[in-house]
């Protein structure tokens, strides 16, 4: 992240506060670990969550979320993920809606770029393989309750990163976004189906490090943007 012009004002725009919120999220991040590491008090572990949705969230206002409809979306996606993080550990299908919702809001905001849609249609027909392969390993299982949201998710989450795919040469935040929160996924499911508690400590920094991705991107779509804001 390096410093840019402000298009709207014409001063230089300072990367100090999305680095500071960057720095903030991982040691909260760091800290929800080794909470849940350590069997801290709930309220501890809860604190730490809230800090580090909290830090995505402000570095998506910081980078100009109201400036445009790309980040008005991503802030609506951001929101929605803060709730799923608040929801999900004490009820991971409500939390699973939740984050269902971001997947759409992200494929809104994907879509308001310029897309490829040829890029898109190559990559549905690649991820198609792929979750093909996830739900053989992963269905056996899941709960016959949970089966259709989990499927319902897999598309949705794929759509986000087809549409990804499709929009990186218009934002070139958004794919490794994109991509990191599909594999963090990944993670989460192994956690919860079967694959083992190091699931659970290899999602999270996955997962926020893809939100914070997710906000920087914001600045990409800055009316004039596009000195100094590129990965």
């Amino acid at each position: 992240m390096s410093a840019g012009d402000d298009p709207g004002s014409g001063r230089r725009i300072s990367n100090g506060p999305l680095w500071t919120l960057a720095a903030v999220m991982g040691l909260a991040v760091a800290g929800m670990l080794a909470g849940r590491a350590a069997g801290w008090p709930r309220p501890m572990v809860v604190t730490s969550t809230v800090v580090a949705s909290s830090a995505f969230l402000a570095a998506a206002l910081v980078a100009g979320a109201f400036r445009s409809r790309y980040g008005v979306l991503v802030l609506g996606a951001l929101v929605c993920c803060w709730l799923g993080d608040i929801i999900g550990p004490r009820n991971f299908m409500w939390g699973l809606y939740a984050f269902l919702g971001a997947h759409l809001l992200f494929v809104l905001a994907f879509v308001s770029t310029k897309v490829n849609w040829r890029s898109c249609a190559y990559a549905v027909a690649a991820l198609a393989i792929i979750d093909v392969l996830l739900m053989l390993w992963m269905l056996p299982n899941v709960p016959d309750t949970e089966r259709f949201n989990v499927v319902a998710y897999t598309v949705v989450i794929s759509s986000m990163v087809a549409a990804g795919w499709g929009a990186r040469r218009a934002n070139s935040w958004i794919l490794p976004a994109a991509v990191i929160f599909f594999i963090s996924d990944i993670f989460v499911a192994r956690w919860r189906y079967g694959g083992g508690w190091i699931n659970g400590y290899l999602c999270y920094p996955l997962y926020y490090t893809a939100c914070m991705l997710f906000a920087v991107s914001v600045r990409s779509a800055l009316p004039g943007a596009g000195r100094g804001v590129e990965p």
